[in-house]
């Protein structure tokens, strides 16, 4: 049995194990990383197909988090463009109406009529300045039971926190979550699909030293006199290490964590119910309708972008159109159903893109983060600390993990924490002084 030597080891290449990763070498740690598949990334891949960048769906990147000053900490550079919120619309009854992103085209659209206008006024003003904080363990729904009157806005505000936070359950989702994107978040898509981020990564990460392992699954954390040190892999071999980071799935943590019987990984895996979505991305040759790059269905869960009017992810005069359905808990819809749901909205939104396609992705249940924020857990309060499974010298990162932000924020919040901590355990950094 092959046995290697590091100070930390972490499972999982995704964006959250490789800055994991890279901040614990960093730190001074000799760092083996270890991902099952053959390449890193996990679910922020991209594939190139002729010249046209498919993400895992339609990926936008919220600036001014965690998730930005982590990717400029470990020098990781991208370029993409802000969507053009002007150019959004929403369609009713088969109608395109402009969508409301300020009061401005809250005014112009036709989407309200002049109770809903002061209603959606009353609640953006309200929201803009809002502290969240009291609304993280209320859900959704009795927040709009409360405030809202209009059917119309209602259903407009639903749409809006789906499209910001992949969310299709008001009934349980925390309001505070479901809000945070109503206080000016910005958003950019990246230039070459997140494959740019996994590869800015890699690059990270091996410029500071870690030993990067593709095709290598972890079969269990090594546990001895209730201390981990290290990890066994699936072909035998073992790895010992002083520290070890979990940047991989709830699900898998408790998987590795079984000989160690932890109460805390297992109800993890429990109570982290993932965010799911149905995703068509379709390549064409062009764009059908130029002037719909965005519409959001106020009929269903569902919404269509062209995410390469702004960011260069299709051949020059190609575009790559992106349909998303948000799947709510316990929707259980054939595939096949589904599938002709989003094609008769594309449909609806760009006729004749049938006859031009070239390339397809479909994805039936994609997982766009691994655990909601349930107003019942308190929202992102409520997710596991990085440092709390149990064992003093194992961490865990990813978008289920902390209480920093949501999406690639929560990664990269988590990542930081986690990589960090392992190199101080390891004996290779100092303990950071609280600020």
């Amino acid at each position: 049995m092959q046995t290697t030597q590091f100070d930390v080891a972490v499972v999982g290449g995704g964006l959250a194990g490789l800055a994991a990763a890279t901040y614990a070498a960093r730190g001074g740690a000799r760092v083996g990383l270890f991902e099952r598949s053959r390449t890193p990334g996990g679910r922020a891949d991209t594939t190139n197909r002729d010249g046209f960048y498919f993400n895992r769906g339609a990926h936008a990147l919220y600036l001014g988090g965690p998730a930005e000053s982590a990717l400029h900490e470990l020098g990781v550079e991208f370029t993409g463009a802000p969507p053009d919120l002007d150019s959004y619309l929403v369609v009713r009854n088969g109608k395109f109406h402009r969508f409301v992103a300020d009061m401005r085209s809250l005014m112009t659209t036709r989407l309200f009529n002049t109770p809903d206008r002061l209603e959606t006024a009353r609640i953006m003003i309200k929201l803009a300045k809002a502290d969240l904080a009291p609304l993280a363990g209320v859900t959704l729904a009795r927040w709009l039971d409360d405030e809202v009157n209009s059917p119309v806005v209602r259903t407009y505000i639903e749409s809006v926190v789906r499209l910001s936070t992949f969310t299709h359950d008001p009934g349980r989702v925390s309001a505070a979550t479901a809000f945070a994107a109503f206080q000016g978040a910005n958003v950019t898509f990246i230039d070459g699909g997140w494959k740019s981020l996994v590869d800015g990564l890699r690059s990270a990460a091996i410029h500071a030293g870690v030993s990067i392992v593709t095709g290598a699954r972890a079969e269990s954390v090594s546990v001895s006199n209730a201390t981990a040190n290290g990890v066994r892999l699936t072909d035998g071999s073992s790895i010992e290490a002083s520290s070890v980071v979990l940047a991989v799935e709830p699900a898998e943590v408790a998987a590795l964590t079984r000989d160690a019987a932890l109460v805390a990984p297992t109800a993890w895996a429990a109570e982290s119910e993932p965010l799911r979505a149905a995703v068509l991305d379709i390549a064409l040759k062009r764009l059908p309708v130029p002037r719909r790059i965005a519409v959001i269905s106020q009929d269903s869960p569902i919404y269509l972008a062209v995410h390469s009017e702004k960011a260069k992810l299709a051949p020059a005069g190609s575009a790559l159109v992106s349909v998303i359905r948000y799947l709510e808990p316990g929707f259980h819809n054939p595939p096949e159903t589904v599938l002709a749901e989003m094609e008769q909205f594309a449909d609806l939104v760009q006729p004749g893109w049938r006859e031009l396609e070239l390339h397809r992705q479909h994805l039936p249940s994609m997982v766009a983060s691994n655990r909601e924020l349930l107003a019942s857990q308190g929202g992102a309060a409520g997710r596991p600390r990085f440092d709390a499974i149990g064992l003093p010298n194992v961490f865990v990162a990813g978008d289920w993990v902390g209480g920093t932000g949501a999406l690639a924020d929560a990664v990269f919040a988590s990542a930081r924490e986690a990589g960090n901590a392992a190199a101080v355990v390891a004996g290779t950094a100092a303990i950071p002084v609280a600020s």
